[in-house]
């Protein structure tokens, strides 16, 4: 995580209801997503007011050995 991988508010918003990581004042780091209707949303933390970056949330790839 470096400081240029993170997209100000301002200038881009993610994909409607996809999960990037984001920095809010008052929560910190969380996961959340953006919503049209609703603007950003964490499962934790619920409505997030004070967003100012965030940035796409990259999973490892997952292989499931049986």
């Amino acid at each position: 995580m470096k400081k240029e991988d993170w997209i100000d508010v301002t200038k881009h918003l993610p994909q409607d209801e996809a999960d990037v990581l984001v920095y809010d004042h008052r929560q910190g780091i969380v996961i959340a997503s953006y919503e049209d209707n609703y603007g950003w949303m964490s499962c934790e933390h619920g409505a997030l007011d004070y967003v100012t970056h965030w940035m796409p949330l990259e999973l490892p790839e997952v292989s499931w050995i049986w």
